[in-house]
């Protein structure tokens, strides 16, 4: 696994890092799905078409994602709950946060399988970092991509 967060700043390095750590397990259950499936095959592009989806297939080969996308909490809501907790840390109550962004908020972005099966690319977006930061998972790896400009070349091009 390798981890690039340059122009990242430390608060948000554990955001990403979770983040990485949750494609991994979704990276492992659709390689256990292609494992048992006829022809050794990933799942097909259409299969996963929504989060729903994603869940459905990688939970039942072995993944723990919860039912609805961890991005649901709205920004403005997490921020008024951390900058909370670091108030209170000045202030002397306690529940200090270490981190001013939260932590491992994600949301799925997009899944591409190739035409025979043996290939895909499945991208999240890590969700309150302060530049965009993908991670792209492939059946080798996990990979984290900065910027608007890396989702949509990694999304346009054939796995």
């Amino acid at each position: 696994m390798m981890i690039s967060l340059q122009g990242i700043g430390f608060a948000c390095v554990s955001p990403v890092s979770r983040v990485k750590g949750v494609a991994e397990s979704i990276r492992a259950a659709i390689n256990a799905y292609a494992a048992d499936s006829e022809g050794h095959r990933f799942p097909p592009t259409t299969a996963i078409a929504r989060y729903t989806d994603l869940v459905r297939i990688v939970n039942n080969n072995g993944a723990t994602l919860p039912d609805t996308e961890p991005r649901t909490e709205s920004r403005r809501s997490v921020w008024r709950r951390e900058l909370s907790k670091l108030i209170g840390a000045f202030s002397g109550s306690t529940g200090c946060s270490s981190a001013v962004c939260p932590p491992g908020l994600w949301s799925f972005t997009s899944y591409r399988a190739s035409d025979d099966g043996h290939d895909y690319t499945l991208m999240l977006r890590v969700e309150n970092v302060h530049k965009p930061v993908f991670v792209i998972v492939t059946p080798q790896d996990v990979d984290t991509q900065h910027g608007v400009a890396a989702s949509s070349a990694k999304s346009a091009s054939e796995p």
